[in-house]
């Protein structure tokens, strides 16, 4: 039977990985720091693959796969890094053979299972001399990769600040024409009540770019729905999903998505109007999808006071992440829709 150790000097983060891996058809050995990861290969007959961490107090992981190639050079090397570890990443490059680099936050089933399973079929059938996993041209392709990853997350934070600046405009100008218009204090306790909606809201999607990205299917942003149906106690609505697309994996901020949705849901219910159905479609688009949250319900007062509202600065807010709001009414009914861009999962190898 292969053995496989995970070495990482956080120890939740061990017994999560210890709990998922279970049924996995290999020995695990779990490890907290460099050294005891060493007195493992000093007990084992052989250890197929080791994943580490790279930012570890004492021996950290360059350390230590610089002693695992000197003892068991066959030994398929995973390591799990931050984007913030550019230099240690370039001197394990430059030091080690390592089959995988694996960003942090990682996906469990969709990544590290699936990488582990390749890293032991390639210690199975490769010959060390046959098996130079990262050569010259993959050092340099390694390496323009982690520039260009490093360039596009610095665009993208410059665009997040370009339209977060668009959006705080588009704020302060509803706060001063709904403040020119109230005309007594009933009226300006409700203007200072929309100010701080508005910026609760900004503030929310900002604090959710910071989620992080994993693989998810469109059963699971369908099972989400209908658990906040659930926890609202709305009645049961027909949920149509588009089911051409459920075995596609998408691999982008979930916890984004599905807080966004359920705000919409929770803005028409608390509206007090009666929800009469909603449906998830899909858009492909290039390398995105386009993920389409549709909602009718019944036209009230409330509700088109609330779009009229604070629903054009959702708007505003959600052009920052690339999406879109609409509402719109058919004679008693109010459509309000979300479009939200999202990626498609792609599993992608420097091998």
């Amino acid at each position: 039977m292969h053995t496989v150790l995970i070495v990482d000097d956080e120890i939740d983060i061990l017994k999560s990985l210890k709990r998922g891996m279970h049924t996995e058809q290999y020995s695990k050995i779990f490890a907290s720091s460099g050294a005891e990861a060493l007195e493992s290969f000093a007990r084992e007959d052989q250890i197929s693959v080791i994943i580490t961490d790279m930012r570890m107090p004492g021996m950290n992981g360059l350390e230590l796969l610089r002693q695992v190639e000197e003892i068991s050079p066959r030994t398929v090397k995973i390591v799990l890094t931050g984007y913030t570890q550019l230099p240690q990443i370039l001197a394990t490059v430059n030091n080690v053979e390592i089959y995988k680099f694996m960003t942090k936050p990682w996906d469990l089933d969709a990544e590290l299972k699936v990488y582990i399973r390749e890293a032991i079929e390639i210690y199975e059938n490769t010959a060390l001399e046959a098996n130079k996993l990262i050569s010259s041209e993959k050092k340099g392709k390694l390496y323009n990769k982690m520039l260009s990853e490093s360039y596009e997350k610095v665009d993208h934070v410059l665009r997040l600040y370009d339209e977060l600046i668009k959006a705080l405009n588009q704020h302060h100008l509803f706060s001063i024409q709904a403040l020119k218009s109230s005309d007594d204090k009933t009226k300006m306790n409700d203007v200072i009540q929309q100010m701080n909606d508005r910026v609760h809201y900004l503030n929310k999607i900002f604090e959710l770019n910071r989620f992080a990205m994993k693989a998810f299917t469109l059963p699971e942003v369908e099972a989400h729905i209908e658990l906040i149906f659930d926890k609202l106690d709305i009645p049961k609505v027909p949920l149509e999903v588009n089911t051409s697309e459920n075995q596609l994996n998408y691999y982008d901020n979930f916890k984004m998505v599905t807080s966004i949705f359920t705000d919409i849901i929770e803005l028409a219910h608390i509206n007090g109007s009666e929800i009469q159905a909603v449906a998830i479609k899909t858009e492909n688009l290039s390398e995105k999808h386009i993920l389409h949250l549709v909602v009718d319900c019944v036209s009230n007062e409330n509700l088109s006071e609330m779009l009229e509202n604070h629903g054009k600065f959702v708007g505003a807010v959600l052009r920052i992440i690339g999406g879109k709001f609409y509402a719109t009414q058919i004679e008693e009914i109010h459509r309000i829709e979300v479009l939200l861009p999202v990626k498609k999962k792609v599993f992608d190898s420097l091998i």
